[in-house]
């Protein structure tokens, strides 16, 4: 085994270990995670100093400035003005440490980060299956001990919301999984597209989280898909199909009460829905401020929301309370950045594409729920960028 094969193999265990550590800590409860960056800091120092990566030059001019010079510039004025401690931004911009996996992207050849990525997406979707069966099971079996320990032990450790899903209203057993990776069900979806078998069973997780941002997220994923690569007979018997299911939900009236309760959240009405509108509401008027436009708030800052009714500062209308904090300068840069990588990738080869439609839903999905500057959004754009700046180019990805 030369050197080169070495490299890639340990560069591959350490990306695994991360991967296990977003499914497993997330939420970093157990500190997880925080011990498999302990080891990334390690191998990068060992590949930029022994073994003498060189990172392009290009990526500190462009990701370098925008996810490291302007974020440090923010935070210092955080401090400066607006008097927020250094412990608070640090903790906002937590998830931009992520481009420590640069160098180790870097070394790995695409279809081994390819197959990495897809199968932990799917891995993910499988856990989502297991869970709910396992409270399915629970519930008719009565077994409200287990199930009141699940909710408990999950939300104490941040894992998600794994309980019943009471916020259907259905008069009997529902089980309510939602990890806090739970958006990376519409990466499953997309990174198996083209396996019928896994594309199964990534939509059957999705469906199953009952919720309409990854639902609604992962289907329109599928039609932009469809588009294109131009594969518009698949695009009508998708609709057709989609339509006779949807039928047969409605026919019943079980499965109808689900699926109003699902999209009863577009409605204006929706107790979920009010609570975002009236925070942008609460956040608009910000903006009038000049300082708050240029630079915001200050990273980690409070603001009163009406959608709450108390100070908070963090909320689900990610974009907004992006532009609240950093100002809006900065967040156009960022949204901006995301868009145009994302938006360059759809006309690449199999992984590429995947890669910027996967980015740029999760940007989109991300604005309904506090996740923008999120692993869950980051990881993605780390990938994207090491990418784009292999110089080698890589045989075709299947």
């Amino acid at each position: 085994m030369n050197k080169s094969m070495k490299i890639e193999k340990m560069s591959g265990l350490v990306l695994t270990l991360v991967l296990l550590s977003f499914i497993v800590d997330m939420g970093g409860a157990f500190h997880i995670k925080d011990f498999a960056f302990i080891i990334v800091i390690i191998y990068d120092f060992y590949l930029l100093t022994v073994i003498a990566l060189k990172l392009p030059s290009k990526l500190f001019l462009v990701e370098g400035v925008i996810f490291g010079v302007f974020p440090v510039i923010l935070m210092l004025t955080s401090y400066i003005l607006f008097n927020i401690p250094f412990s608070i931004s640090i903790n906002e911009l937590s998830s931009f440490l992520l481009f420590a996996l640069f160098p180790i992207f870097l070394t790995l050849d695409s279809n081994i980060i390819y197959k990495k990525i897809k199968n932990m997406l799917y891995y993910a979707s499988l856990i989502v299956i297991f869970t709910f069966i396992m409270l399915l099971i629970f519930g008719v079996l009565n077994l409200t001990g287990y199930l009141t320990a699940i909710d408990s032990f999950t939300r104490k450790y941040n894992i998600g919301y794994i309980g019943q899903a009471g916020f259907l209203g259905l008069p009997f057993f529902a089980p309510n999984v939602y990890y806090k990776w739970s958006m990376w069900l519409i990466g499953s979806v997309i990174f198996n597209i083209e396996n019928r078998k896994r594309l199964l069973v990534s939509l059957f997780a999705m469906a199953l989280t009952f919720s309409t941002a990854v639902i609604l997220f992962s289907v329109l994923g599928v039609i932009i898909w469809l588009i294109i690569n131009r594969k518009y007979t698949s695009l009508i018997k998708m609709t057709f199909i989609s339509l006779f299911i949807i039928g047969i939900f409605l026919s019943i009236s079980s499965t109808s009460n689900i699926i109003f309760g699902i999209f009863s959240k577009f409605s204006i009405n929706n107790i979920s829905t009010l609570r975002k509108v009236e925070t942008i509401k609460s956040i608009l008027p910000l903006f009038k401020d000049g300082t708050t436009a240029i630079i915001g708030m200050g990273i980690g800052s409070e603001f009163y929301s009406f959608g709450v009714n108390r100070f908070v500062s963090s909320v689900e209308v990610s974009h907004f309370n992006m532009m609240r904090q950093f100002g809006l300068i900065y967040s156009f840069l960022f949204f901006g950045f995301i868009i145009w990588r994302s938006i360059s990738f759809l006309r690449r080869d199999t992984f590429k594409m995947k890669l910027g439609l996967t980015l740029l839903l999760l940007f989109f999905a991300a604005g309904t729920n506090p996740l923008l500057l999120s692993p869950i959004v980051f990881l993605f754009i780390v990938l994207s960028s090491s990418e784009e700046y292999k110089k080698k180019i890589n045989r075709k990805v299947v």
